[in-house]
């Protein structure tokens, strides 16, 4: 497109953080009292890139990190100034949240979900923009997931997750056993499990294999462990002691830290997680029609399989997982 008049460019970031499997975003409340995303002139022998990190970390005090593979602009007539401006916009994830507002230009900081943006943002060429960037967060941070109906499969499930456990180790696939606590708890939960199922599976970790056992006492069932529904694999945290990581913190791996596709060392990710229990949560139910199926399994798998039933897009930070020793019973 050409334009007869003079042309202003500015650059800005979306800066979005993801908090408890939401994206949210941070926007500015300028002076002039209209709501946008950081943004800012290019300065001389400055890269868009540049010049978006600039603005952003002036007009918020927010650092954040360019992701690749977004840019979009936009070109407004701005009639008071007899110009047009064209805006780039990248995506950036926030890395700081010392947030503090650039007094002379920034009314206020904001940071709301993808719902709450939309709806403050005024004009709909900012809407489209945003739209545009939580379709590309989505593909990149989450697995969206078409809901599955277990009325299809003519399916009952019910789900438990194990009880309390002996933590002496910190990864997902320790194999420390119940606890006094957890075997309490277990033993109250046999009470709220029905009297009869068609299929009983379980993870065949110990926290796990002990739960289910303890449930059998009620059901007197053939249990079949599968691997499958196990937690995540946190790979070297596995074989870390409590007492091993007070004295070495920087063995720590924080799971909900993690990008979707990051590894624990000698492990697993959290999409290695969802691809793992989704194809056997798939196979499960597709081979099983017309049954009442029990599985005890853990949060990470739990919380896979909820977000498939609900049609939820999939991140492992999402809090949908029951307690210890609990039941959810499904249809």
């Amino acid at each position: 497109m050409e334009f007869k008049k003079e042309v202003e460019k500015s650059c800005g970031i979306i800066p979005y953080t993801i908090k408890d499997g939401h994206i949210y975003y941070l926007l500015i409340k300028q002076t002039n009292n209209v709501i946008c995303f950081p943004k800012g002139h290019v300065e001389e022998n400055e890269t868009e890139k540049e010049t978006a990190l600039r603005e952003c970390m002036e007009e918020t005090n927010v650092k954040a990190l360019i992701i690749d593979g977004f840019r979009d602009s936009m070109t407004y007539y701005m009639e008071e100034y007899d110009k047009y401006k064209n805006v780039v916009y990248f995506v950036g994830k926030i890395e700081s949240f010392d947030m503090i507002k650039q007094d002379k230009e920034i009314e206020a900081i904001k940071m709301l979900n993808y719902e709450e943006a939309l709806n403050a943002l005024e004009y709909q060429n900012l809407k489209d923009v945003l739209i545009k960037a939580n379709d590309f967060i989505l593909s990149l941070e989450f697995v969206v997931n078409k809901k599955i109906q277990l009325s299809d499969y003519d399916i009952e499930l019910h789900l438990v997750r194990h009880g309390n456990y002996n933590l002496n180790k910190v990864g997902g696939w320790t194999d420390d056993s119940l606890s006094d606590d957890g075997i309490l708890e277990v033993n109250k939960l046999k009470d709220l499990v029905d009297d009869h199922y068609d299929l009983f599976i379980s993870s065949d970790l110990i926290r796990a294999k002990e739960t289910s056992n303890i449930i059998n006492q009620k059901l007197h069932m053939d249990i079949i462990f599968n691997e499958s529904f196990r937690e995540i694999n946190s790979g070297r945290l596995n074989d870390i002691t409590i007492e091993e990581l007070k004295k070495n913190p920087s063995l720590w791996v924080d799971f909900y830290s993690l990008g979707i596709k990051d590894k624990f060392p000698q492990g697993e990710s959290p999409l290695d997680l969802y691809n793992r229990v989704s194809e056997a949560f798939i196979n499960l139910i597709t081979h099983n029609r017309g049954k009442k199926i029990l599985l005890v399994s853990h949060s990470g798998v739990i919380g896979v399989i909820l977000c498939m039933l609900n049609g939820y897009p999939y991140h492992h930070t999402l809090q949908i997982s029951p307690k210890v020793g609990t039941i959810t019973k499904l249809k």
